[in-house]
C-alpha cells in the first residue's frame, strides 16, 4: 500500500522480538496469526500478538517460548513500516490437546517505561513551556538505565510556560507526567517516540475530515445535556466551602433553558469583613484583574458549552474505511479530525473533534482501524484547562 492520503488496506502484518532497548533483534516472528495495537491520548497503550507453531519453525517456537517480559520488546510492522513498539507485560501459552502450542504476548508501549519508574532527579524548573516540562519529567525518571527512549523524544512548543520542582523518589513518573499533561500539553507514543504536543484548537489544521461514508457499521453520536450551560460563573478559591464572589457569562437561552455550570480557578479572593478587598501578597493582582482574569475563565468555558456537546462512539464491530482520507500516520492522539455525518439532513453533525484513541486489529481477514473522538473543549475532553 502507499502510505499517502488514504487509510489503505495493508497487505500484511509481521512482528519482531527485541532485546530491551528495541536495538538487536532477538527472533524474528515468522508469521502471526492476529494482531491488535493502539495508540492513546495521554495514556499507555497496549498492543497483543498470537502464534502457533503451526505457523512458525520449530527454532522461531523455542526462541519465542525463551522470550519472557521486561526482557524483551515486540515491535509490530503494518506491511513493512513500524507502527507500534513496547515492552512485553504478559506472556500466555495455551495447550489444548492436539492443537500446536499458541502464544499470546501483550506489551505496553514505551511510556510504560516512565509510568512503572520513579523520579529518580530533582529539578527546579521556572517559567519553562509545558513541553520542556514534560521532557524533564521522562528525564528524572529515566536519568539511570535509560531503555533507548531519551533519544528518541520529540515536543513542539506548547506556548505555555509554569514552574515546578520535581523530586527524586517522591513519586511515579508517570503520575507527575499525567499532572504536568493536565496543565495543558499533550503526549502520545508513537513506535519508540514520546511525543509533546499543544493542545489542538480551533485554529488547529485539522489531519483530516471524516465523514459518513468513510463509517462502516454503527456509529453512535451523542449530544449530551450534562456538558450544556446558558450560563457559566468562574469562581475564586472557597472560604469555609463558599464561594464569596461570582463572574458571570451568558443567561438564560430561548432553546435549551436555563442551566448554570461553575468554572473552579485557582483565584484567591480575599475580602474583610467589611467587604474591604485584600491583596494576596505584595505585588499580587487587584480586585478589578482578579475580576477581569475571572470573567475570561467563565468565557473560555462557555464558548465550549454554549450549546450540548457532541461524542462520537463507534459501536462494537465499526470502522474506518480503507478509503478514508487520513493515513495511519497522520491519526495520532490529540489531533484535531473534523467529522460530517448526514450532510444536509435534520441530524446532521459537523464539529472539529479530537483524536483520543486509535484501535487496529488484524487477522487474516483483514483490518479493522477504530478511532475514538470527542468534540474540542468539551468537559468530557481531558485538554481543557479551569484557567485561561
Amino acid at each position: 500500500m502507499a502510505y499517502g492520503e488514504t487509510l489503505g488496506c495493508p497487505d500484511h502484518y509481521t512482528a519482531t522480538v527485541h532485546w530491551r532497548g528495541g536495538e538487536r533483534v532477538y527472533t524474528y516472528v515468522d508469521k502471526v496469526e492476529s494482531v491488535t495495537w493502539a495508540r492513546e491520548r495521554r495514556k499507555v497503550s497496549e498492543a497483543a500478538i498470537v502464534v502457533a507453531a503451526s505457523g512458525v519453525s520449530s527454532g522461531c517456537m523455542e526462541r519465542l517460548l525463551t522470550t519472557y517480559e521486561g526482557v524483551h520488546e515486540i515491535t509490530v510492522y503494518r506491511d513493512e513500516k513500524v507502527v507500534w513498539q513496547g515492552p512485553i507485560k504478559q506472556r500466555q501459552v495455551t495447550v489444548s490437546g492436539n492443537r500446536p502450542i499458541q502464544i499470546t504476548f501483550t506489551a505496553a508501549d514505551v511510556s510504560e517505561y516512565v509510568r512503572r519508574r520513579l523520579l529518580a532527579r530533582t529539578a527546579t524548573l521556572t517559567n519553562v513551556d509545558l513541553s520542556q516540562v514534560a521532557q524533564e519529567v521522562v528525564r528524572s525518571t529515566l536519568s539511570s538505565r535509560d531503555p533507548n527512549v531519551l533519544a528518541h523524544m520529540r515536543a513542539t512548543t506548547v506556548g505555555q510556560t509554569a514552574s515546578r520542582t520535581l523530586r527524586a523518589y517522591s513519586r511515579y513518573g508517570g503520575d507527575e507526567l499525567a499532572e504536568v499533561a493536565g496543565l495543558g500539553v499533550d503526549w502520545t507514543a508513537l513506535g519508540r517516540t514520546m511525543y509533546f504536543s499543544p493542545p489542538a484548537d480551533a485554529n488547529t489544521t485539522p489531519q483530516g475530515s471524516i465523514t459518513g461514508e468513510h463509517l462502516v457499521g454503527e456509529i453512535d453520536v451523542v449530544s449530551s445535556l450534562d456538558d450544556y450551560a446558558s450560563r457559566v460563573f468562574a469562581a475564586p478559591q472557597a472560604q469555609e466551602n463558599v464561594w464569596n464572589h461570582l463572574e458571570a457569562v451568558g443567561g438564560y437561552s430561548p432553546i435549551w433553558g436555563m442551566w448554570e455550570h461553575v468554572v473552579q480557578t485557582s483565584y484567591t479572593y480575599n475580602l474583610s469583613p467589611t467587604g474591604v478587598w485584600q491583596p494576596n501578597g505584595t505585588g499580587g493582582p487587584t480586585r478589578a484583574q482578579t475580576n477581569a482574569a475571572l470573567r475570561r475563565a467563565a468565557q473560555a468555558r462557555h464558548t465550549v458549552m454554549s450549546r450540548p456537546v457532541l461524542v462520537v462512539r463507534p459501536g462494537e464491530g465499526s470502522h474506518l474505511s480503507p478509503s478514508t482520507p487520513i493515513s495511519m500516520d497522520r491519526l495520532v492522539p490529540g489531533a484535531r479530525i473534523d467529522l460530517a455525518i448526514g450532510t444536509g439532513s435534520p441530524l446532521a453533525v459537523q464539529a472539529a473533534m479530537r483524536l483520543t484513541r486509535v484501535q487496529v486489529s488484524w487477522s487474516p481477514e483483514g483490518e479493522r482501524v477504530t478511532v475514538s473522538l470527542v468534540q474540542m473543549g468539551s468537559t468530557q475532553d481531558e485538554s481543557e484547562l479551569e484557567e485561561p
